[in-house]
């Protein structure tokens, strides 16, 4: 699983919006979080989770897993100023799609910044659970590129298709 999320090394440039990024260090991190007890048929309020909120020089690149059969993860991006009316909703992850033992590898998620996701859990069992998750990625420490040069040969590769983007909306 490391291999399989681990997009970027230390010493990697990439853009992130419009602007470039030196990547300075990585952590692998493993974090599971058990929501508070969903009734049968029921749904949690949305929830932050403080761990999956990066620090102003961090970005986050994770999947999530669903431990139990029956309860789904509802993923909502960040609040956003200017959204207009429209609705945060990203995706659904279950057990099915996304397993804790073995989280799918093709559902990856990114936060920067400071800026983190909601998460919902429902619970379609005929009993009260306390659903539960494992988010898994890396945690990357970067630096905004400021040298004019430096940004101009990054320029020039992003443009060649040599340079890779994170993409990370808000709304």
């Amino acid at each position: 699983m490391q291999a399989a999320l681990k997009f970027l090394e230390p010493c990697h440039y990439f853009k992130l919006g419009d602007k470039y990024y030196h990547v300075v260090a990585r952590d692998f991190f493993v974090y599971d979080y058990t929501f508070s007890t969903v009734a049968a048929g029921g749904e949690s309020a949305k929830v932050t989770i403080d761990s999956l909120e990066p620090e102003k020089g961090e970005v986050y690149v994770f999947t999530i897993g669903v431990y139990q059969r029956g309860v789904s993860i509802e993923v909502y991006q960040p609040p956003a100023t200017g959204r207009f009316g429209a609705k945060s909703y990203v995706a659904t992850i279950d057990h099915e799609l996304s397993p804790a033992e073995d989280p799918n590898q093709s559902i990856v998620l990114v936060t920067a910044f400071g800026k983190s996701i909601a998460l919902k859990a429902n619970n379609s069992l005929e009993v009260s659970i306390a659903p539960k998750i494992r988010v898994m990625g890396w945690k990357y420490k970067v630096e905004e590129v400021s040298d004019p040069a430096k940004l101009r040969e990054l320029e020039a590769k992003f443009k060649e298709g040599k340079l890779p983007e994170l993409q990370v909306r808000y709304g």
